[in-house]
Order: structure tokens, then sequence, then C-alpha cells
């Protein structure tokens, strides 16, 4: 999924210096023209990734035929090509025999390959994406839109992915040296905050951190925070389960019946609190981590369950989770998981097994990799605290390579245990999955690998854990 980068350019001067300025710059759909402004070389403007098939990208795969060796692209399988199961399935052993393969099955993909590699001759860049980002600093420009506009000003908003379009802004800065330009640039999933300035000639770049005030600036309006954080939640009536899920639904609801309820002393949600109830509701969490993992233990263990810090258990929880992990889950407007609004009772007692084994693998993990701790977690900028529910929660910190790494069990197995159960309806396509699709089965496995390998700074192979 893109994060998308929310800007807010202001630009003041002269009447005929801002008509300038907009003849050049903004097209007559009434966007902001990078194009006009950074002209990409006609020879990428078909070169993409194409459609993905079960062997790779056709690019990718069109690309390394070609050159007869493997050519990495971004965003792509990290695993080579001659090593894929599905490329071995089709018994392709060489790049040649790729080829030949491709030119029979796949013509379109050895089309795209030649266009990317005479591109890559002339410009040094195989996809035109890639020759976007770096000579733009984003990909594209969307929704742009005017908030403000005089003879004299100009003010608008718009949206670049995953980063401001730094690179632009230099160029509309060297070619309008007279106008005042200001671009203010906010990307919350990155906590990335970004200004630019251009005054007589001078640019300067600065991270001015993501304040309340510097976020209202660029939105144009104080954040205010979400209902559905902030009312008690309703149950929703849930669609009709498939029937082949009867019976497995009917046991893990009767094994609820008397789990006990997580009651810390203060409802609502962490990032709304006054730091002194975060700290009371974190001091009781840590306290009861061990009566808690008890309960679980007594609850699995009529399915044949035992806890324990072994492969064993990792099997035996993959397992469980996915046969009935979606039966702990409820279906709601509004977020009485995160808030305890209303208390974890009668219909809603599955969340508390779900926040028993968030504990259970946040423990396992901190075995696994000991310099890892339960933390209450406040490591986030002011402009974000009372609207991101990672704020005072508990979660595991302790990544020495990256300290501001967090693991989030308690999201992580609500999360899951959410999707399992929108794939459980007989009539409903599931609203939201996870991904990669063997999460469903090996949950606990592939999460405590990924975090083991990142406690040791190994992102790579942690990335290739949470691939198929």
């Amino acid at each position: 999924m893109t994060n998308y980068c929310s800007n807010l350019i202001e630009i003041d001067g002269s009447a005929a210096d801002l008509k300038a300025f907009r003849s050049a710059c903004i097209h007559e759909s009434g966007n902001l023209d990078f194009e006009a402004i950074v002209p990409m070389p006609d020879v990428l403007r078909e070169t993409d990734l194409g459609v993905g098939i079960r062997l790779g990208w056709e690019a990718e795969l069109g690309v390394s035929a070609l050159n007869r060796s493997q050519i990495d692209f971004l965003s792509t399988n990290n695993t080579p090509i001659l090593e894929r199961e599905a490329v071995k399935d089709a018994g392709i052993q060489s790049f040649e025999q790729l080829e030949n393969w491709l030119r029979t099955h796949r013509p379109s993909a050895i089309a795209l390959g030649g266009r990317c590699l005479a591109a890559y001759k002339e410009t040094g860049y195989l996809l035109a994406r890639d020759w976007r980002v770096a000579n733009w600093g984003a990909d594209y420009c969307l929704d742009f839109e005017i908030r403000e506009e005089t003879e004299t000003r100009l003010v608008a908003e718009f949206a670049t992915p995953w980063s401001p379009a730094d690179r632009i802004y230099y160029e509309m800065a060297r070619r309008f040296p007279n106008l005042a330009i200001t671009v203010s640039a906010i990307e919350q999933g990155n906590e990335l905050s970004y200004r630019f300035s251009s005054r007589d000639g001078k640019v300067v770049e600065e991270e001015p951190g993501l304040t309340a005030e510097f976020i209202e600036h660029v939105e144009g309006q104080p954040r205010g925070v979400s209902d559905f954080y902030l009312r008690p939640a309703e149950l929703q009536v849930e669609p009709i389960t498939h029937v082949r899920y009867w019976l497995v639904k009917r046991r893990v609801r009767r094994a609820l019946r008397d789990y006990p309820v997580y009651r810390p002393p203060h409802d609502g949600i962490e990032m709304q609190m006054p730091e002194e109830h975060a700290r009371a509701n974190f001091a009781y969490f840590m306290s009861q981590r061990a009566l808690r993992i008890q309960a679980l233990q007594s609850f699995l263990a009529p399915f044949g369950v035992s806890l324990a810090f072994s492969e064993t258990a990792k099997s035996s929880l993959d397992a469980w989770l996915a046969r009935y992990g979606g039966f702990l889950s409820v279906s709601e407007k509004g977020y009485s998981y995160g808030s305890r609004l209303p208390a974890w009772e009668g219909a809603r007692l599955g969340l508390n097994v779900i926040h028993d084994l968030a504990i259970f693998l946040g423990d396992f993990a901190i075995s696994e990799s000991p310099g890892l701790y339960w933390e209450m977690h406040t490591d986030v900028p002011t402009g974000l605290q009372t609207g991101d529910d990672t704020f005072q929660k508990p979660m595991i910190a302790g990544f020495s390579n990256e300290p501001r790494w967090r693991f989030d069990p308690l999201t992580d197995v609500h999360r899951i245990c959410g999707a399992m159960r929108e794939a459980t309806y007989m009539w409903r396509k599931p609203r939201f999955s996870m991904s990669p699709p063997s999460l469903y089965t090996q949950f606990v496995s592939k999460t405590l690998s990924k975090t083991f390998l990142l406690a040791r700074g190994d992102l790579a192979g942690a990335n290739r854990i949470m691939s198929d």
C-alpha cells in the first residue's frame, strides 16, 4: 500500500512572474505538471513492470532473459528468478530456456524487456518509474487543488507517493528565481516532515518536525480524533458463517464462556489518556502477564495446545490459530479492542484471548532475542500523539540496529484474527485480508521468525520471511 505525502506549495511574486509560472508548470487540466518542469526522455515512455504472472513481473523476466543474467528490479520478488518454484515447475533451468518459454507463452514480456534494455542503454534506467523517482523525487503528482489564488500569490495542495518531489521544487526555483517558493510536506507513515524554501536564489531544506502546528499548516485545519476511537463500540450483525465452520465456531465460543476478562485501571484508548493513566495501565499490563498466560494455557489445553518457548509450540499455535482464530474476533462499529469500551465481556470474550496470545508472542520474541523488551511506546512525534493508536501502548522495543523499530503483537494478532473472521463468511467477500497469504496458516512462526531476524538487523531476511 502506498503512503502518500501531503504537500502544500506557497508561491509569492510579481503578477508577471506568477503568470509565467502558471503557464509553464500547471497543465491545462489544472494539475501541477511534473513532466513540463523536468521532461522525461521519450525512450522511457513505454517501460513499466507489466503484468505479474506466476513466474514474476513481465519486465524483470523479459530483461533477465534477454540479458542472460538476473537483473533485479525494485518492488519485485526478492527470490532469484531461476530459484523460484514456479520457474522450476515450468522446467526452466537457464535464462536461455526462460527466453524460449516467454517467446512461446508470454511474448509481451520479451517485447517489454527489449524496451527496458533500450531505455537503460540510453538513460541508465530500466523503468520510467525509477527515472521519475530519481529525477523528480516522487513518481507522480495527484489531487492538485488550489486553496488561495491572487495575481501575486498561489497556495495549493497536492499529494505525492512516499516522499516530496524535491527535484521538481529545485527546478522550479532555478527557473523562477524571482518567485518566493515554499513547499511544506508531511508523510505520517514514515514520520517525515519537510520544508523547501527558495528566496532570492537561495534554497533551504529543513525537517521541521511533525508538530501539531506544522501538520495543521500543511493540512489546512487541526486534526481531530475519530469517533472510531472515542465512542463505545457497537456490535453489528454478522453475515452467515459458512457451514464448514459451524462446529469450529461453536466449540471455541463454548470454551470462551469462563475466560477471565482483562480489566486495567483505566478504560479508553491510551493515545488519548493522560500520561499517568497510561503508565498505570502499562504497569498493570506488566504485572498481569504471567496470570494472563496461565489463563491462555488453561484455555488451550483442551485443544491439545501446550504453551512453551519451542518450535513445537509455534507449529501448534499456527494450526490452532488457523482453525479457531477467526472466532475470537467480533464485527463491530468502533474499536473496543483498543479502548475496552465496552468491556471485553459477552460476545467480546474472544478479545481477551487475542490480547493474551499477543502477550505470549511478545514474551516468546523476548526469549529468542533477550535484547528485546516490553515498553510503553512514547517515541511518537508530538503532532501525531493524539491520533496514533500505538502511542502509550505496550509494544516490543530493543532493536539495537534500528532503535525506532517496534514489534506490535497486540495489533498484529487482532488483525490476523479479523482477517480470518472475514474469510469465514458464506456470501460476502473479505473486506480486508493479510499478506502474504501464508500468514493465515503460519502466523505465529512467521511473525516470530521476522522479529528474530529484525532483532539481529537482518531486514532483508525478515522481508523474505514475509513473502511467499
